[in-house]
């Protein structure tokens, strides 16, 4: 993840700034790499999601959907097709998801105040599966000033407006398109207006 300030990665003092997958979202919850528990990345990443359907396992162990899920390896887009198809416990597992990063993402946003939230890869192409669900979350978790106005870009496809492959990873809302090289853009971006003199920059790699 990362932050993009006057379309410039901003890397913070240490180069790590930007770390959103590491708010916590539940002091019990999940143990992460990190060390920590609850992180938000334990509940809205590939991994996370794999965590999630085996705690519905252990609620629901007979459940065919999900016994086939993990048998597979947790196929993304068959959880998609379930999904579009009505299967109710596959629309619970996106809403909980999308739930929790909504809840992320009004975290951060009542420090940061973005423009928009930017999304590429990952659980992103579940599209308005989960996207939708985390959009209301939000918005019911922010502040009253902030309600509706920091947008999630999606096409009209309920996916992210963009492609890895374009070598772009956001066009935003006043028409600027910030460049980034293939292969080192975050997963997870914001875009904010604030004088870049008194944000300072550290070029160092993440």
């Amino acid at each position: 993840s990362g932050l993009i300030i006057r379309g410039k990665v901003f890397y913070g003092h240490d180069g790590f700034a930007g770390e959103l997958g590491h708010i916590i979202i539940d002091p019990k919850g999940r143990i992460c790499n990190c060390g920590k528990r609850g992180c938000l990345e334990m509940y809205v990443s590939a991994k996370g999601l794999k965590h999630t359907i085996d705690d519905y396992l252990s609620r629901y162990p007979n459940d065919k959907t999900l016994l086939n899920l993990r048998v597979n390896n947790v196929d993304g887009k068959k959880m998609d097709e379930a999904f579009d198809a009505g299967i109710d416990i596959i629309q619970e597992i996106y809403e909980f998801t999308g739930n929790i990063l909504g809840q992320g993402l009004a975290q951060a946003s009542t420090i940061l105040s973005p423009e928009a939230f930017i999304f590429y890869g990952g659980l992103s192409n579940a599209k308005h599966r989960i996207l939708n669900f985390a959009k209301k979350s939000m918005n019911a978790n922010l502040l009253g000033f902030q309600k509706n106005n920091i947008k999630i870009p999606k096409d009209k496809k309920g996916a992210p407006p963009f492609s890895i492959d374009d070598n772009i990873f956001h066009t935003s809302t006043e028409g600027k398109v910030l460049e980034n090289p293939k292969n080192s853009a975050p997963e997870f971006i914001f875009q904010r207006t604030i004088s870049p003199e008194k944000a300072p920059n550290k070029a160092t790699s993440v």
